[in-house]
């Protein structure tokens, strides 16, 4: 009778694109020299582990199409947290955030709004890092109770701020700031040039803006299967445009664009690095009581990323950080 298949071999198996039942029979047979086998399209998951749906994944668009309803339970939060680190929910901890934000030259003086500001994790980062007063804005309620709940707790709660955004609202922001980051908020928003003008409207004469975020190839990624199958698959509604539509409109919001890299192999590497030990936070979860439910999120999490990744592995997508600085409209530029 064949072995069972220890989770952590069959997601390993999994994330990486191979049929887990192959490798370990191969393994079994003692089979270590023999050559990797055939990429699976798409492996079947056999074992009872369910990957069971996150909130909002069945009824994730607003009657308005901006954004979405909120996709975040306390399980996923949880999860998140075990994956990226207490306070995070996606890829890069606080050296991370610290180095991507240099960018801006922030000091205490300065404030900043954060868009996608998740649990707050970067926000308190940054706040006690550079000094900087910091608000961040999440369309999810469950994100922006934790992430203050985080932040009260870390002595905090005004230096690092979470705020509830509504795009509906006539005045979505709270006052003019000096700096901006959105992390993978813009393809969270049908009208992105409404967005960014607003965004600048909201900030001082001489305000940097920061944008991490996906971008496609090409508008022919559009019709591509596995560019249909993400966007169908994320709990979220997400709207992404190419990097030459978005650059062109930060030009008709009055910005200029003064740093623009393509990060997308270094995004990998941290997604790769993250789920590289989700075995052991698996077998964790088995041996705690009350735990196990938590099994499922994991597995629901891991195919989010691992369709994220292959996107830009396969050049379908990129991911980039671009700076770009607020024009003085009394300069002549």
């Amino acid at each position: 009778t064949a072995k069972k298949i220890p989770f952590g071999l069959r997601l390993k198996a999994w994330w990486e694109g191979y049929d887990a039942d192959e490798l370990a029979r191969r393994a079994n047979l003692g089979q270590t020299s023999a050559p990797a086998p055939e990429r699976a399209p798409k492996p079947v998951e056999t074992t009872e582990i369910v990957a069971t749906p996150l909130q909002g994944e069945t009824s994730n668009i607003t009657e308005e199409g901006e954004l979405p309803i909120d996709p975040w339970d306390q399980n996923r939060i949880d999860v998140a947290q075990l994956i990226w680190g207490r306070g995070f929910c996606g890829p890069g901890g606080p050296e991370y955030v610290v180095a991507m934000s240099k960018l801006l030259t922030l000091s205490p003086e300065m404030s900043m709004m954060h868009l996608g500001a998740g649990l707050g994790g970067p926000a308190r980062t940054l706040a006690e890092h550079f000094g900087v007063w910091v608000t961040g804005y999440e369309s999810s309620p469950s994100l922006v109770a934790g992430g203050n709940q985080l932040s009260t707790m870390a002595g905090m709660a005004k230096k690092a701020a979470l705020a509830l955004l509504d795009l509906t609202a006539e005045k979505p922001f709270e006052r003019k700031y000096d700096r901006l980051l959105a992390d993978n908020f813009i393809s969270l928003v049908a009208n992105k040039l409404d967005l960014l003008r607003r965004i600048e409207d909201s900030m001082k004469p001489d305000g940097l803006a920061l944008f991490t975020e996906f971008f496609m190839s090409n508008d022919s990624v559009l019709m591509a299967p596995e560019f249909r199958d993400w966007i169908a698959n994320e709990p979220s509604r997400i709207m992404p445009i190419t990097h030459a539509e978005f650059l062109q409109q930060l030009t008709q919001s009055n910005y200029i664009v003064r740093v623009d890299d393509d990060i997308s192999e270094d995004y990998v590497h941290l997604i790769d690095k993250a789920w590289a030990g989700a075995d052991k936070i698996v077998l964790d979860l088995y041996n705690q009581p009350g735990q196990a439910h938590l099994v499922g999120i994991v597995l629901k999490e891991a195919e989010l990323w691992s369709r994220r990744a292959q996107l830009i592995r396969k050049g379908l997508l990129s991911y980039r950080r671009i700076l770009a600085a607020k024009k003085d409209k009394h300069a002549g530029w």
